[in-house]
Order: structure tokens, then C-alpha cells, then sequence
């Protein structure tokens, strides 16, 4: 068993000012048929990656709900009710680069969870109205 994933590289909104990560490290690229590399930043390689939130949340209506919420507030508690869809998105990045093409490896796995979310605040009395699909 493992309790932790190397190599994610997508990591929208955790670092300071609610930008990506950092990605450290280096890829050669090749830049024609001569066979010689250059070296190019692995965080502009891969920039297109790293911008997208692991966790994605999705209303009955499909419409993205916001992520970081405080569940502690009545607003907080609004959203999660709301929650019908979650998508899981991981950008993994390979540790070293292949031997013919000078390329980290790539890939990106992601899966989608639908659930009623009918929980104790989508009861049919108020102050918790019932919600569509529950």
C-alpha cells in the first residue's frame, strides 16, 4: 500500500495568490534531424497541465460549483448540498525522461462519481426544502 502519488503536477489555486505550483526539473528536447537536444523548463513544457484543479464539483443543472468552500457557514452548507457531480483529474508527470525522445512521460487519468447527495439538509420540511433528484 501507498499513502502518497508522485508526480502531480496539476495544482490550480495552491500556491500563493491562487496560482499552480512550480514544476522543477528539465526535459531535452530535440531540435531537428542533426539528433541534438535542448535543454527547456519542465514547468513551461507542461504548463497546459498543471492549471487544472483535481477536484471539480458539478450541480443537478451541470454547472461547476466553487471549490474551497466553508462548510462551517450556511452558505458553505448551501453548496454542498448542491453537489451532484465529482470529477477527479490527475496530470502525472514521469521522474525521468525517455531515453530516445529526451521527454518526461506524461499522462493524465481522471474519473467522474455521480451521487444524489441526498443528505440530512435535503429533508422535505423546512428550513431544507427538498432537492431535484433526491
Amino acid at each position: 500500500f501507498s499513502t502518497q502519488l508522485n508526480g502531480v503536477i496539476n495544482s490550480a489555486g495552491m500556491s500563493g495568490g491562487g496560482a499552480s505550483l512550480l514544476i522543477t526539473g528539465q526535459s531535452a528536447l530535440p531540435t531537428g534531424p542533426g539528433g541534438t537536444f535542448v535543454a527547456q523548463n519542465d514547468d513551461v513544457l507542461f504548463a497546459g497541465m498543471k492549471n487544472q484543479p483535481v477536484f471539480s464539483y458539478y450541480g443537478g443543472d451541470g454547472a461547476q460549483l466553487a471549490p474551497n468552500t466553508d462548510i462551517s457557514t450556511v452558505a458553505g452548507q448551501t453548496v454542498i448540498r448542491q453537489i451532484r457531480t465529482v470529477r477527479i483529474n490527475l496530470n502525472l508527470l514521469g521522474g525521468s525522461a525517455d531515453q530516445q525522445t529526451g521527454m518526461k512521460p506524461s499522462a493524465a487519468l481522471g474519473a467522474i462519481a455521480k451521487a444524489s447527495n441526498c443528505s440530512m439538509y435535503a429533508g422535505p420540511f423546512a428550513p431544507f426544502p427538498k432537492i431535484t433528484g433526491c
